[in-house]
């Protein structure tokens, strides 16, 4: 079997991908999370997977999250923050879905593969997630949508761990001040 060998493939890709991670962009969308009334979450096609199980962690720690299909009309609200999970930039539906975010004065995270100057004017966080392995890949079967997948869920729940550690901070605070 070779499992050991792929999972040591996939390992060593998070590590470089790790390394490259913008640590204060990050420290940001937390920011935003924490204080969102509403986080709204969408993807396309082969991500709407991900985003649907980004909507559930963020619900397991207490975050009022949704799910935001590509295919229905969506109604932003003040005081909600967007996060879309997107290989690729080239849809109507991004730039719809960014457009109507804009118009209501949300702000807007992007977790893409396809990163351009457009789009990191378009959104206020841009975040490259890599589809392709960051090194010589043995393995010719993994494909990029199981690698975006790995990567965009990976940087998602380490946001997501954060999340959580500061909504403890802030509980932990709030004790403080009430004695």
């Amino acid at each position: 079997m070779k499992i050991r060998e792929i999972l040591l493939d996939i390992s060593e890709h998070l590590d470089k991908f790790a390394a490259q991670s913008d640590e204060l962009q990050a420290g940001l969308i937390v920011s935003e999370i924490i204080n969102a009334k509403r986080v709204c979450i969408s993807g396309f096609e082969r991500t709407y997977h991900c985003a649907g199980l980004y909507v559930d962690r963020l619900k397991l720690i207490g975050i009022n999250s949704i799910l935001v299909n590509p295919n229905n009309g969506f109604e932003f609200k003040n005081g909600d923050f967007l996060i879309i999970i997107s290989t690729t930039k080239e849809s109507e539906y991004l730039d719809s879905l960014v457009e109507n975010a804009k118009n209501v004065k949300i702000k807007v995270a992007l977790f893409t593969s396809k990163m351009s100057s457009d789009i990191k004017k378009a959104v206020d966080y841009a975040v490259f997630v890599p589809e392709e392995l960051m090194r010589n890949q043995k393995f010719e079967l993994i494909s990029k949508n199981s690698i975006f997948s790995i990567s965009a869920l990976s940087v998602l729940e380490a946001i997501a761990i954060e999340v959580q550690l500061g909504l403890i901070e802030m509980a932990n605070q709030d004790s403080e001040d009430e004695e």
